[in-house]
């Protein structure tokens, strides 16, 4: 009999669902109808699955000229790829530092906004000093502000360690500008020449180059020392600077740094940066002063 007062039950769990792109995941190698080539290693997949998240892969299968047989991709390791792949199928993935920037780099061409925020989120969670350089250079170079406002504070705090860290001494010379244009480092200025010093020494190293040759240390950070902010250096200190590296400044530049320090305010030439360096003690204090004013403001 059927009974006209059915009633539409309350939103289920389709348990079969879950557990069918699950084994469509692990039959990829039998059922799959795509096949990547990755590193020489052949990695198959479902086309629907993909263009059903994807529009680059809808566009890639289902547009106007699909494409047809082995795709090869290129810029990628095959276990990069595979931990992708698992966005598309699985509930659940497992990420990898390893891996983690082509993950990101691929999530990043998926145009899948869920799979960039599920790889920037791993980021954040496993930053720590160590790692903190990679983490920001990959926010630096994929242009991901939530990391980069993630990243900037710890390195501002914990300037020293990161200067120690292996990471910092194998950043590449764009990094290590951007990290010197931060306007906040829990350091002395001094210490911040020394780090580009000893990053100067690794890369001479890294290229047979002699690593005490001054030439050779001011070619490696010729744009970076730009960024030094010899506003808050005294002048004995860049005596000192002076005396260690002689030669590492024309006779120009160390004029123009002598009267950075001084405060001199018509300097005809602009190679450095003539604002000063908070640290990151002073900032927090600034940051309590403004909370109290607005706490006692009416």
């Amino acid at each position: 009999m059927s009974n006209s007062n059915g009633k539409t039950s309350s939103i289920r769990d389709n348990k079969v669902v879950k557990e069918t792109m699950v084994a469509l995941y692990s039959d990829r190698d039998e059922t799959g109808d795509v096949t990547f080539i990755v590193e020489s290693e052949s990695i198959r997949a479902h086309r629907c699955v993909l263009a059903a998240i994807s529009p680059k892969y809808k566009a890639q299968f289902y547009g106007g000229h699909p494409d047809e047989g082995e795709i090869h991709v290129a810029d990628v390791s095959a276990a990069a790829f595979n931990e992708f792949l698992q966005f598309f199928y699985l509930k659940k993935v497992i990420l990898n530092t390893k891996n983690i920037e082509g993950v990101l780099n691929l999530a990043k061409q998926s145009l899948v906004d869920a799979f960039v925020t599920e790889c920037i989120d791993f980021l954040m969670e496993v930053v720590n000093v160590d790692n903190l350089c990679w983490a920001y250079g990959l926010a630096i170079l994929y242009d991901i502000k939530k990391l980069k406002d993630h990243c900037e504070p710890q390195i501002s705090a914990d300037t020293k360690k990161v200067f120690a860290s292996e990471d910092f001494i194998n950043c590449d010379h764009d990094l290590l500008i951007h990290i010197l244009k931060l306007d906040t480092m829990d350091c002395k200025e001094t210490e911040v020449f020394d780090a580009c010093i000893a990053w100067a020494k690794s890369k001479c190293r890294q290229e047979d180059m002699d690593s005490e040759d001054i030439g050779n240390l001011r070619a490696k950070l010729i744009m970076a020392i730009k960024h030094i902010r010899f506003r808050s250096i005294t002048a004995e200190e860049f005596d000192e600077i002076h005396s260690k590296y002689g030669g590492f400044f024309t006779a120009e530049e160390s004029k123009e740094i002598y009267q950075i320090i001084r405060g001199v305010k018509n300097i005809k030439t602009r190679r450095f940066n003539r604002t000063s360096r908070q640290s990151d003690k002073d900032c927090a204090r600034t940051r309590i002063h403004r909370a109290r004013r607005r706490t006692f403001r009416f």
